[in-house]
């Protein structure tokens, strides 16, 4: 139990620092996701829009 208590304390305290790992974990993914939405989704949804309309 007192282990759980102390990883909890630290992932805690690593949350509330400005610039700690969980929150850079955070960043990471979140920049992945638009990156992929950006380079993906939108020629997908351009190809499907120019092919609607040009039959």
């Amino acid at each position: 139990m007192s282990t759980i208590q102390t990883l909890l304390a630290a992932f805690i305290e690593d949350v509330n620092n400005e610039d700690g790992r969980f929150l850079q974990l955070c960043e990471n993914i979140t920049s992945f996701l638009f990156f992929l939405i950006k380079w993906g989704c939108i020629p997908f949804i351009l190809y499907v829009l120019f092919a609607f309309f040009m039959h």
